[in-house]
């Protein structure tokens, strides 16, 4: 945020306006402060609705008791499913990642939310229903084909698989639920268990990219599957990582938060600027 306001502090004297950097800093954090309200209320309206997504992205923030300023914090997104009438989207500031943060976040929801593996999200509470992000999978698998030679092919027979799920998906747009349930059923689940029988049959070096890929497509089993009995489900959680690129970017620009109330502020300002997008 510093290096942010640094660049408006300087908007500003060339309007013949001098504002100190720590002035600026104060206005963003006390203006976050008054919209609190706002922003609770937004939490609370989040979590009342039946399909969430989820992911967190590492920041810096330079003073924050017991770490060092390189050490890493985390910016959560908790946001509303891509087809809600009223979309919002929730930022929030934690020094870590650990599942303490994933457990106080949830808090509340009952319904189910499409995030990727990290096991963080393991100890959800139970009204919690985890699924899994296909878009992810499909990724490691990509990575896989470019490792060793003898596995390339295999690799890419799950990529093309995968494919087909997200072509399925594309053609479903626009149909009701009771169609896209009656899709997935009828052409999805026969493709998901080729790529299940595929991952069954295949023997790779446990520790090549390969191996790590069908592990994890292994473990998130459950939750890859819960998009076939669910039609308000997406296929992945790429509608999240769209959201929270706002901040990966944003870094570039601001780089870091001095305090823990300038991160807090970043937090609350992405929530209301990345909802009011989502209407739009």
């Amino acid at each position: 945020m510093d290096s942010f306001l640094d660049c408006q502090r300087r908007s500003f004297k060339e309007l013949g306006l001098a504002i100190s950097e720590v002035t600026l800093c104060n206005w963003v954090i006390t203006a976050a402060k008054r919209l609190t309200p706002l922003y609770q209320l937004l939490a609370k309206r989040l979590k009342g609705q039946t399909h969430l997504h989820g992911d967190e992205t590492p920041i810096q923030v330079l003073r924050e008791r017991g770490k060092t300023p390189t050490s890493k914090s985390y910016l959560w997104e908790l946001r509303s499913a891509e087809l809600v009438n009223q979309p919002i989207v929730l930022f929030h500031y934690a020094p870590s990642r650990s599942e303490k943060v994933a457990r106080y976040l949830y808090r509340g929801f009952h319904g189910t939310l499409v995030c990727d593996g990290y096991a963080g999200y393991n100890h959800l509470p139970v009204e919690v229903i985890r699924a899994g992000c296909w878009a992810h999978s499909r990724r490691k698998f990509i990575e896989a084909a470019n490792g060793i030679t003898g596995q390339t092919s295999i690799s890419r027979q799950f990529v093309t698989l995968i494919n087909q799920l997200f072509r399925i998906e594309k053609r479903a747009q626009g149909a009701s639920n009771q169609e896209r349930l009656a899709i997935r059923q009828e052409q999805s689940r026969a493709i998901v268990n080729q790529i299940f029988t595929l991952a069954e049959k295949t023997r790779a070096i446990e520790k090549s990219k390969l191996g790590r890929a069908i592990q994890y497509l292994i473990n998130q089993r459950s939750n890859l599957l819960v998009f076939l009995s669910d039609p308000q489900v997406a296929l992945s959680n790429n509608v999240a990582e769209r959201s929270i690129k706002t901040s990966v970017i944003g870094r570039k620009n601001w780089l870091f938060s001095t305090s823990q109330r300038g991160a807090n502020a970043n937090a609350v300002f992405l929530s209301f600027f990345e909802t009011a997008k989502g209407h739009f």
